[in-house]
């Protein structure tokens, strides 16, 4: 009976007590160094142009992105990039110039008309250590200052290093912080400024209410209990 009690307890505090996520926000304006990388040279390609789709989404889709992951950012018009070894697709990343779902935090990412949001990026174990990915970051800068962007985004969780030092190599900075707390079904989350004059941003929610900067925020989140 005792230890029948113990578990009950130490479920209902799994489950209901909460447990902290949190995500940093990357973030740097664009600049003309960005706009000088020789796109053609770069080792990436863009799907539907250098790489098939095809090829592209199988990819994803043999990385643990499933239930069609990739072919709904295709469909939602966000821009795919790999990287090829041997004719085989082993890195990719995506770009955003429009909100985009973050599965991660349950909440659009509003990246406004002037930014892109970089997101989705994986790089296949065997191949890592090889600079892959900050090749994806610095291809995709040059490709969005062309289009006239002037600030680019990530999201990234806060205990990821290898990536957020992937960033850093690309000049970006930890704009903002998005914490969240799940108790059950619920939510509740807040943005931090952590570098003034730098944006981080919008977090919204599907009915356009925004996250407030230094504010909790209590919210259902079925899409997250699901997940």
């Amino acid at each position: 009976m005792e230890q029948r009690v113990k578990t009950f307890l130490r479920r209902l505090k799994e489950n209901w007590t909460g447990r902290p996520a949190s995500f940093i926000v990357m973030a740097r304006a664009l600049n003309e160094k960005d706009r000088a990388q020789d796109l053609e040279q770069s080792g990436v390609l863009e799907s539907g142009v250098g790489a098939t789709w095809e090829e592209s989404l199988a990819f994803f889709d043999r990385n643990g992105f499933g239930g069609g992951w990739g072919e709904k950012m295709r469909v939602a018009g966000h821009r795919c990039f790999v990287v090829k070894h041997e004719g085989a697709v082993v890195a990719g990343g995506w770009m955003a110039y429009q909100p985009e779902w973050a599965y991660e935090v349950g909440y659009l990412f509003d990246c406004g008309d002037d930014g892109c949001y970089m997101f989705g990026d994986f790089v296949e174990p065997a191949m890592r250590g090889r600079w892959l990915q900050a090749k994806l970051g610095r291809h995709r800068l040059c490709v969005a200052i062309r289009d006239g962007k002037k600030w680019t985004y990530g999201l990234i969780w806060e205990g990821n290093a290898p990536s957020l030092k992937n960033s850093e190599r690309n000049g970006l900075v930890r704009a903002g912080k998005i914490s969240g707390r799940f108790m059950g079904p619920w939510q509740r989350d807040r943005v931090e400024t952590l570098t003034e004059g730098v944006p981080h941003g919008r977090f919204v929610t599907r009915d356009g209410r925004e996250v407030g900067a230094g504010r909790w925020r209590w919210k259902y989140a079925p899409e997250r209990e699901a997940a």
